[in-house]
């Protein structure tokens, strides 16, 4: 065991194979069953949320997991068209407002896109339905005119 580890964890590599072994101290395996991959978009958690489909990180990752895509529904009342890239820098660019209408069966919603500057919105683009794949990306399909 390497004295510079003080004891807590040892690490050996045999060769040139890529297999490293690691001891820890059993403080450090407790901690270590904390950290999770979260199922839908494999990021890193601690906790998160679990049910029989597996561990996830929000409650989008869970939802899109369990339904991919939008429901017939919602397809049926939207277009192909999806909306433009969510970006704002400095308080300019596009952005989705609101939040109504959640469908009971994709638990996607309505969302307006517009032009912003400073973050006040000054000119709207459409309403879409947006179905949230993770806690930052999205799909989207422009609602049809009544």
């Amino acid at each position: 065991m390497d004295a510079n580890l003080g004891g807590k964890a040892q690490a050996t590599l045999a060769g040139t194979e890529p297999d490293i072994a690691i001891e820890v101290t059993s403080g450090a395996k407790e901690r270590a069953w904390m950290l999770d991959k979260c199922t839908n978009c494999g990021a890193t958690i601690i906790g998160g949320r679990r049910d029989e489909y597996g561990v996830f990180c929000s409650r989008e990752c869970q939802s899109f997991y369990r339904y991919p895509g939008f429901c017939p529904a919602c397809a049926a009342e939207s277009t192909d068209e999806t909306a433009r890239p969510s970006v704002t820098v400095n308080g300019i660019g596009f952005h989705m407002y609101g939040s109504r209408d959640r469908c009971p069966t994709c638990n996607s919603v309505i969302r307006t896109q517009a032009l912003c500057v400073l973050y006040v919105p000054v000119w709207f683009f459409g309403k879409y339905r947006v179905r949230y794949t993770g806690t930052h990306s999205y799909l989207s399909r422009k609602l049809r005119k009544v």
